[in-house]
């Protein structure tokens, strides 16, 4: 005999995978939103570990799902799974109801922290398996009903996801990545080497504004530049650097981060201008990404507005 799908079904245990998936849908949804309107607010946050920035906007997410919830009844990942939160009597569900039943999951999700959401996760679904409801479900007085769900929709639900989750990992890995050190980042060494004073001999000065920035090392010039060391020579400086990036990312902004170098080596009473090489070198890692040398009779060839020509 065919099942008749057209009205709610009750929810047991067999719809755990379902409301998981519905779950992690509108959670990554919320979260994800409630990360850009902080992170525009405090960009601080992004200094935070991702851990912690996940277990701080988790209750936020879950408070957008209340109002989500009280305002529309449903959401879009219980829509996918085909799910609904319903009253155990079939009454409307007024919008403290929603808000005290994701407070409950809160706790049901261990907070946010990943190893506490183990144990607590398992006990949810051991008292959906063997009660029939959750515990959130039981203290609001609350079930969740299937409405048309089937294997393939959990399923879909389950791809749906993992994908959202692989592009919002992808966006974040990309941004962090994605990164041109800043003419501040490039000149933060060179800003601190003096011109040659004329008594005492070019190599000597040199030397010491080595010495001096090696006595501040490692530097953390911006949040992906650090310099390891400087080396000096009769008369020549070479910086070595550690970036936190790419070889491929370090390849796409490669040009521009000569340009800035060369502006800045060319500035007046910096190391261009007095007449001392410079080298400065990049590494991520124990891997090697490149140098760029530099000799004064390159700043002859820079344009007259101080933007430097293609010359190497």
């Amino acid at each position: 005999m065919a099942t008749d799908t057209s009205k709610p079904r009750s929810a047991a245990s067999y719809l755990a995978w379902a409301r998981l998936w519905a779950r992690y849908i509108d959670i990554t949804i919320y979260t994800f939103i409630a990360s850009l309107v902080v992170g525009a607010t405090y960009p601080a946050i992004a200094n935070l570990n991702q851990a912690v920035i996940g277990i701080l906007l988790l209750p936020v997410g879950l408070f957008i799902d209340a109002l989500v919830l009280g305002a529309f009844g449903t959401s879009i990942g219980k829509a996918i799974a085909g799910v609904r939160i319903a009253s155990v009597d079939e009454s409307k569900l007024k919008p403290a109801v929603h808000f005290k039943r994701e407070l409950r999951i809160w706790g049901a999700l261990g907070l946010g922290i990943p190893i506490v959401a183990l144990f607590t996760l398992q006990n949810s679904y051991n008292e959906l398996k063997f009660n029939g409801a959750t515990g959130w479900d039981s203290e609001t007085s609350t079930r969740a009903v299937s409405v048309n769900s089937s294997s393939a929709r959990t399923y879909l639900a389950a791809i749906v996801y993992f994908f959202m989750a692989f592009g919002i990992y992808s966006i974040a890995y990309w941004a962090e990545h994605t990164h041109v050190p800043s003419e501040s980042s490039v000149s933060g060494a060179t800003a601190d080497v003096p011109a040659p004073i004329p008594v005492r001999t070019r190599a000597q000065e040199l030397q010491d504004s080595a010495k001096d920035l090696n006595s501040k090392a490692p530097m953390k010039i911006d949040e992906l530049t650090t310099l390891e060391r400087v080396e000096s020579g009769e008369n020549d400086l070479t910086y070595y650097y550690s970036l936190k990036t790419t070889r491929s990312r370090f390849a796409v902004f490669h040009e521009k981060l000569r340009q800035n170098l060369l502006r800045q080596y060319c500035k007046k009473d910096s190391l261009g201008d007095s007449g001392v090489r410079a080298v400065y070198d990049y590494s991520v890692g124990t891997a090697h990404l490149g140098s760029f040398s530099f000799q004064p009779d390159q700043c002859a060839t820079a344009a007259p507005s101080g933007e430097p020509t293609s010359a190497e």
